[in-house]
């Protein structure tokens, strides 16, 4: 059985008034004791006694407030490559980014804050500031619930082991919500490490080859990033896409591949058959 303590973040900040209620009877107890209206001995005890009282419902007030804080969530932080390096010393781990790990206490504070406005009980990011933390709210214009950051004010690196990436590693989301900053992410990483990066972009993204290339110049060796498109053949590597085969009737299904498609399939079929026939030749010649 799960037995937590129970929270409410999503609240006015009453424990503020409280702890000014009792810094007030601090101030009151203190002064009536140098004055003489109360002996020391007995207005010094209760002054200290809620002082205490004050400085811990000061902390829970506090705590509410840099909590509902950091419902304005993150905006977008761009680290060089330089700067990931930091945090990517260990070769069989993998760096995720800054984040939390998702806990009861996170379900149930989301659950709470799905009941109401949370734009209501939002607190100035400077208050996340001072106190130390990393204050970049997300603006209005972005993609993306702010709120799901806020229900943890304190994020820190995340790391998996290279292992649990083996066998295939999936990145679902909708549109500009970071898929592609976190394939360059892994993309870069597995560049520093030394593996054979082979990546296959039909988007054709220049952000991605700007990332990849990148890596490659500032941890590998020069030209070791090479690029094929058949559009821009002057920039790009050349690939003989019939040099291997094993049987000779390959090479005009490559062919043909590329050819424009036909209703009857009559003009495709007679260009496979004409280079099938020069093919044939070329073998029968060695």
């Amino acid at each position: 059985m799960l037995v937590r303590q129970y929270e409410m973040p999503w609240r006015p900040a009453y424990e503020a008034y409280a702890a000014a209620t009792w810094l007030l009877a601090m101030a009151f107890f203190a002064a009536v004791g140098v004055i003489g209206y109360l002996p020391r001995r007995l207005a010094l005890p209760l002054a200290l006694c809620c002082f205490v009282w004050g400085v811990f419902r000061g902390a829970q007030a506090l705590r509410t407030l840099v909590l509902r804080a950091s419902l304005g969530g993150r905006g977008v932080q761009t680290i060089t490559t330089a700067e990931l390096a930091r945090w990517c010393q260990q070769p069989d781990q993998v760096f995720l980014g800054f984040g939390f790990d998702w806990r009861p206490v996170h379900a149930q504070r989301l659950y709470e804050l799905a009941k109401v406005d949370y734009r209501q009980f939002t607190v100035s990011p400077r208050l996340l500031a001072w106190l130390g933390y990393d204050s970049h709210p997300q603006p209005d214009a972005e993609i993306g619930l702010p709120y799901i950051h806020g229900v943890e004010p304190k994020e820190v690196p995340l790391h998996r082991p290279l292992q649990n990436f083996e066998g295939g590693t999936l990145l679902v989301g909708t549109t500009q919500s970071g898929k592609g900053v976190a394939l360059a992410n892994l993309i870069t990483q597995a560049v520093r490490r030394g593996d054979v990066v082979i990546v296959i972009d039909p988007k054709n993204s220049r952000r991605l080859k700007r990332v990849t290339q990148r890596a490659c110049e500032d941890w590998r060796a020069p030209d070791t990033f090479l690029e094929f498109h058949p559009a821009f053949p002057e920039t790009g590597v050349r690939l003989d896409f019939t040099f291997n085969w094993q049987k000779p009737t390959e090479i005009a299904s490559r062919i043909q591949s590329i050819m424009p498609p036909d209703t009857a399939g009559a003009f495709s079929a007679f260009g496979w058959d004409a280079v099938n026939v020069v093919v044939q030749g070329l073998i029968e010649l060695e």
